[in-house]
């Protein structure tokens, strides 16, 4: 094959990966930044008994019953000008006025939760009473129901050991609970709907039933997703190398650019051997 022959199939290979790309980008555009958060509270507003959402959507919760934010630093980081919320077990709740988790195909609640007494009792860390309830019952137990019939848990870390990063999934296929950035518990489950009712997403109680069991701790950087993280995306939530505003989001431009890459240069080959197309 003669040198100028090789330049423009060189070229055009070169053409044809640059258009690939751009086609790819085009037909699968990267996901919008946080496209599937839903909510997001950092509890850093102290002055206020609102929680304001921190996401575009608005989903603000109210402060009733005496819960009482942290002193400066009394957050997960411990840093100056980080807040949580802390609820007394008796009374307390942080109520949106939204169904947030109705009708969900997949979702994901993440936050951290601190507790220095032993739960008793049946307690509500988070969830929508009827639809998906997470929170600690009387075996002593860190339990994850679904109005869909599937149920998981594990024993209840010890109290008084800081703060913890807990996630509870839905996948569709599986629940599953992360504690500190580990999978600890995956349990299988299809269902194509978790459930729906009138009832509205809550933080400290009123999870389990819709007046009581109420949770003794604290909380911060609650979130919720309308899909399931993966396990990079959980890691970076729980090392606090991201936050819910900041989780890296998948690559998928750069998988499907790299195939159309792969593809042009896997004919490269065959010109040594004096192939032809």
């Amino acid at each position: 094959m003669s040198k100028s022959r090789r330049r423009f199939r060189r070229a055009f290979a070169r053409t044809a990966a640059t258009a690939a790309v751009a086609g790819a980008a085009a037909l699968f555009p990267a996901p919008a930044a946080h496209a599937d958060l839903v909510a997001y509270w950092d509890f850093d507003n102290p002055a206020s008994a609102t929680l304001v959402d921190r996401s575009p959507n608005g989903f603000n919760a109210t402060i009733s019953g005496g819960a009482v934010y942290t002193p400066s630093a009394g957050g997960k980081s411990g840093q100056a000008g980080d807040y949580a919320l802390s609820f007394d077990g008796v009374n307390d709740v942080a109520a949106t006025t939204a169904s947030l988790l109705s009708n969900r195909a997949r979702f994901t609640v993440a936050g951290w939760v601190r507790y220095d007494t032993a739960p008793t009792g049946t307690s509500g860390i988070w969830g929508q009473n009827n639809v998906v309830e997470v929170g600690f019952n009387p075996t002593t137990a860190l339990n994850f129901w679904t109005h869909s019939g599937s149920s998981t848990g594990f024993a209840t870390p010890a109290a008084g050991t800081g703060w913890h990063h807990l996630v509870t999934m839905g996948t569709g296929t599986a629940l599953v609970m992360y504690w500190d950035g580990v999978e600890i518990k995956t349990t299988p489950a299809v269902t194509a709907n978790y459930g729906s009712s009138t009832d509205k997403f809550k933080m400290g109680g009123q999870v389990w039933n819709a007046t009581g069991g109420h949770f003794q701790g604290s909380l911060d950087d609650v979130a919720v997703w309308n899909d399931a993280l993966t396990a990079a995306q959980v890691a970076s939530l729980a090392n606090g190398s991201a936050t819910p505003l900041s989780v890296p989001e998948p690559a998928a431009v750069t998988l499907v650019a790299t195939g159309a890459l792969l593809l042009t240069t896997r004919r490269r080959p065959r010109e040594s051997q004096g192939a032809t197309v």
